[in-house]
């Protein structure tokens, strides 16, 4: 449900009763999704689970802590944000495509066939953001929150710092002070933000109007479910990526 945060999320009397049917769950991960999985254990202990932030090939980045980025910490908790680069939404996309496969080997020859032309949309995909996010500078601009490290990585335009790590964290005045210090040393561009983000505390930490808010939606919330969903999603972002870099 793209309308409520995966990092606490409750599910409705709904939700469960779809999960009791289920012969396969899948999901991101732990990192993102907390205790869903403890959660299709008990309601659906006879599915199959697939977490696929553990997909075999999968690019994992290491989590980044909030304020101005420094030297990346190797051993850090991998970020869990692994949809937000297309190279891994191929990767994933095989891993369901495989798993369907071998549980209704009856449909194998046709979710082969789904898994071809899903891939060649997504490499297609990729093509359109790296122009997109080319055409832009490579200006410095803020994060509200760490949603973005593997849109950056793969599209080299790298953030210079966040006000929140994690959701459920709120920044310390030491993170607060160092990212004033650097917009006031720097030309920031803009601030990329989410919906529902506090605009009082951008305002006082940076001033009303140093630099503007771009929103981003990592979640699909602005588009109608189905199959066109990520790639509209993804280009999207890389749209507000560049209209940030270029203000």
């Amino acid at each position: 449900d793209a309308t409520r945060s995966p990092h606490a999320m409750a599910l409705r009397p709904s939700d469960a009763r779809v999960l009791q049917s289920a012969d396969i769950v899948f999901s991101v991960g732990v990192a993102l999704e907390g205790q869903f999985d403890e959660t299709v254990k008990r309601l659906a202990p006879k599915a199959i689970r697939k977490s696929l932030n553990l997909s075999p090939g999968l690019q994992l980045l290491p989590g980044r802590t909030a304020g101005v980025f420094g030297a990346v910490d190797g051993n850090a908790t991998p970020d869990a944000h692994v949809w937000l680069s297309v190279q891994n939404a191929k990767i994933m996309l095989k891993e369901i495509a495989d798993t369907l496969a071998t549980f209704d080997p009856e449909n194998a020859k046709k979710y082969r066939e789904n898994l071809q032309s899903e891939s060649e949309r997504l490499a297609s995909l990729q093509d359109e953001i790296k122009q997109t996010v080319a055409s832009s500078p490579a200006a410095n601009y803020l994060l509200y929150h760490d949603a973005t490290h593997y849109f950056e990585a793969e599209f080299n335009r790298t953030a210079a710092g966040t006000l929140f790590a994690n959701d459920e964290l709120p920044p310390s005045i030491s993170t607060l002070k160092s990212l004033a210090n650097y917009a006031g040393e720097n030309a920031v561009a803009c601030m990329l933000v989410e919906p529902g983000y506090n605009a009082k505390l951008t305002a006082n930490v940076f001033g009303a109007s140093r630099f503007k808010a771009v929103e981003i939606d990592v979640l699909g919330t602005r588009f109608a479910p189905g199959p066109e969903l990520y790639n509209q999603m993804m280009f999207d972002l890389a749209e507000s990526v560049a209209t940030c870099l270029n203000r």
